[in-house]
């Protein structure tokens, strides 16, 4: 039995003697296993290459898949596939990605809060900064900060309030009126013009804060909601945005909503500007025709809130001028437009290039409204007296109300500085808007 035993030992000793002295690779006898390499994606996908579960020979090398994972960056595999020998699982590694947000202000200024870049991981949220801007009420940010999947920039959306002093001297000041330059009045007070007219964005802004339930007993209402621009359907829509003057708003409309900025304006700002417009020692808050009365018999007070012109105002604004060229002899420092031409016009309304330079009329505005301050501004930096819309006033033409400075759908004979147009305070229409007007 011993025997036995010592015998196979001998064979065996001397077989491994055999196969060392032979040179055989002692892995020989193992080139037929087999073993599996499982890739674990950790969420990702594969877009294709090698499949997640292979079968390897040993001493064999596996085929990475290609992947991808949303919102990360494929880093490596945790462990080496080459030269497999053994059953493997590979786990993707994954970097988060990360992305710019910044923060357009648009002439504003930051005063608190994120920072204007900010480094968002996926799917994360930008920080806002407080922000202010001179003579503009921040409204909103034109983009979500929200899920943040990309590099992005997000721009500040104001409201403009920019009011221009017309620097009437101590003493008071006097100037031509009318077309032909024939008749003279006077203003002695300082006042502000609205750098541009009453856009379709600040228009609806007020109006939905003063229409809403929230205000309770000091809710605002009106007979007519308002139109961005001159379109609300046709091939003239797709030129329509918020920065078109509003239109289709009543004489009426108008005066309730002054009150309703003035009190919106003292609501974002903290100031305290006082309403203008009263019937029986109450504030006008509402255009509906049922309640004309109020509206056609406001008193218009001396209150320093928003509010229309009347027609020197308009007027005296309209013709200001800081040079001599097409002004009304006789005056100077400051110079006047003559009247017969377009607010700010180098020439008289007949010339359309010297007109079209500082108004749109039917010749040049493809019979729509167009955004505020394309056009060159007169010379207090005011915008479009002349042309794009008519300008609501508040003085009286027997029951009906002046309206000046001609349309996108008028001739440049309506865009004459000293010409004067009525209305009925009821009337709306596409053509029409107005222009904010103020005594600090």
């Amino acid at each position: 039995m011993i025997k036995e035993s010592i015998r196979k030992i001998f064979i065996l000793l001397v077989t491994i003697l055999a196969i060392a002295l032979s040179g055989c690779d002692p892995d020989a006898a193992l080139e037929k296993t087999t073993y599996t390499v499982e890739f674990k994606l950790d969420g990702g996908v594969r877009n294709g290459g090698g499949e997640l579960e292979q079968t390897i020979l040993y001493g064999q090398s596996a085929e990475a898949p290609s992947v991808s994972k949303e919102g990360y960056s494929f880093v490596e595999w945790d462990k080496s596939f080459d030269k497999v020998k053994e059953n493997l699982v590979v786990n993707a590694v994954w970097a988060i990605n990360k992305y710019t947000v910044t923060f357009d202000l648009d002439g504003g200024s930051r005063t608190d809060g994120g920072a204007l870049s900010q480094t968002i991981e996926h799917g994360g949220s930008a920080v806002a900064p407080v922000v202010s801007k001179t003579d503009a009420i921040f409204d909103c940010w034109d983009r979500g900060i929200t899920n943040i999947t990309s590099n992005i920039t997000v721009k500040a959306v104001w409201i403009d309030l920019k009011m221009i002093t017309v620097p009437v001297p101590s003493g008071g000041i006097t100037f031509p009126t009318g077309t032909s330059d024939d008749g003279t009045a006077s203003v002695d007070y300082v006042y502000q013009v609205g750098e541009t007219l009453v856009t379709w964005r600040m228009w609806k802004k007020v109006y939905d804060w003063a229409t809403s339930s929230d205000r309770g007993t000091d809710m605002y209402h009106f007979q007519n909601p308002g139109r961005m621009g001159s379109h609300d359907s046709g091939e003239e829509l797709q030129y329509m945005t918020e920065l078109h003057p509003v239109t289709c708003v009543s004489w009426r409309d108008i005066i309730v909503w002054c009150n309703a900025v003035t009190q919106w304006y003292n609501a974002m700002t903290s100031s305290n500007l006082e309403p203008v417009y009263r019937y029986n020692d109450s504030i006008v808050r509402d255009s509906r025709n049922d309640n004309s009365t109020a509206c056609d018999n406001a008193e218009a007070t001396a209150n320093n809130g928003f509010r229309l012109p009347i027609a020197e105002e308009w007027e005296l604004a309209a013709r200001w001028r800081t040079d001599s060229t097409n002004t009304v002899e006789g005056f100077n420092d400051p110079w006047f437009t003559k009247g017969n031409s377009a607010s700010g016009a180098t020439a008289n309304y007949e010339d359309s290039s010297a007109t079209g330079e500082v108004a749109w009329c039917n010749f040049n505005s493809s019979l729509r409204t167009h955004p505020v301050a394309e056009k060159q501004a007169k010379s207090l930096e005011i915008y479009g007296m002349s042309g794009n819309v008519w300008e609501w006033l508040f003085t009286a033409s027997d029951s009906n109300r002046q309206l000046r400075g001609g349309s996108w759908a008028s001739s440049t004979l309506y865009s004459q500085i000293g010409n004067i147009y009525t209305g009925n305070p009821h009337d709306v229409r596409e053509s029409r808007g107005f222009r904010l007007f103020r005594t600090p």
